[in-house]
């Protein structure tokens, strides 16, 4: 199984690339130079040889295209040095022709890769593979003192691939304007949620938000009061990023342990919740729920989420409990995709036969 690792440049600099880790064990001893010729893939020198090594004929045609690739100044040949672990895996590092040539001189054994040079390489070959996992970034909790028809407060975002997500509860039969972040518009998840008795619950959010600290600004159609939950992650899908949602009908749950389960499609997705406290005492996060805000008013807003990715995707249960029975309502669910992994430069190449 050949993997590529990275790229050494003739500067000695590194370039990782995005395949599992696969270190050598122990120290390198260099074992000879070798040169292909790109168009027949055939080697066409051995020089500096301190043990006899071989790379079969279909093994290269099998890597043709990747051998090719790495002929950058386009001559057609491609140098490589090769190196044998304790294990007696083989490791070929691309080296500059030019240090071939040298190599091939009189006396040019002097030039010979040492196990020193390129050991400190060896020993930081780790994956660059993209970070595409989603994180917990930040979150804030607000309410109003009374029942205007706004509620402004700040939330500080940062990081990359970045997405927020504002939960809103209010017990008012009114309906949300806007809700908006730095003045620019967010998006609700769905439409509102009507919890009964003229309460209900939403969920909007924002691809990109501007980083530092910056208002939320959320205005409804009339006075009520407002309970808010901000909360960013990083590592999210910049497009489409909502993978599901559910929104729970109105339902009291006299109960001091209350679970919700939203079923995923995106592997590595993470799921959100946002619900509500009535009795308006102390929660807790319960079994793959991480309890990120609660807002201890008799409208206890509580905003928590899965902390971890869904993997597979399928079905998550989030769970909360509280100290006494209380009764919880006004489910809004909702998953959100990880940011895809870009591509890398997998430039050095590993040979193991």
């Amino acid at each position: 199984m050949r993997k590529f690792l990275a790229t050494i440049f003739a500067t000695g600099t590194l370039a990782v690339g995005a395949t599992a880790p696969v270190i050598p064990n122990g120290e390198m001893e260099f074992v000879q130079a070798v040169q292909y010729d790109v168009a027949s893939l055939q080697q066409i020198n051995i020089i500096a040889t301190s043990t006899a090594s071989q790379i079969a004929l279909d093994k290269q045609k099998e890597f043709a295209a990747e051998i090719a690739a790495l002929d950058r100044d386009k001559n057609g040949i491609v140098s490589m040095a090769t190196f044998k672990d304790t294990t007696g895996e083989l490791y070929e590092v691309q080296i500059p022709d030019a240090l071939y040539r040298q190599m091939g001189e009189r006396d040019g054994f002097s030039r010979n890769p040492k196990k020193t040079e390129y050991q400190s390489v060896f020993r930081s070959l780790v994956p660059k593979k993209a970070n595409a996992a989603i994180a917990f970034d930040n979150s804030t909790q607000a309410n109003t003192s009374g029942t205007p028809s706004s509620l402004t407060f700040a939330h500080t975002v940062s990081g990359s691939n970045r997405i927020l997500f504002v939960y809103i509860y209010w017990n008012q039969s009114r309906t949300v304007s806007s809700v908006t972040y730095n003045g620019v518009g967010m998006t609700a998840v769905g439409s509102d949620n009507d919890n009964g008795g003229g309460e209900r619950s939403n969920i909007d959010y924002l691809v990109a938000p501007a980083t530092g600290a910056n208002n939320v600004v959320i205005t409804m159609s009339g006075a009520t009061s407002i309970e808010a939950v901000a909360a960013s992650y990083t590592g999210a899908l910049q497009t489409s990023p909502i993978d599901a949602s559910r929104y729970e009908p109105a339902a009291l749950e006299n109960t001091s342990s209350y679970s919700e389960a939203l079923t995923t499609t995106t592997d590595n997705s993470w799921v959100i919740w946002g619900t509500r406290n009535y009795s308006g005492v102390v929660v807790s996060a319960g079994a793959n729920t991480a309890l990120r805000e609660q807002v201890l008013v008799i409208y206890g807003a509580l905003f928590g989420d899965s902390n971890a990715a869904v993997t597979p995707a399928g079905s998550r249960t989030l769970t909360l409990t509280s100290v006494s029975a209380s009764n919880f309502f006004s489910d809004v669910l909702v998953s959100f995709k990880p940011a895809a992994e870009p591509e890398a430069t997998e430039d050095i190449i590993w040979f193991s036969f």
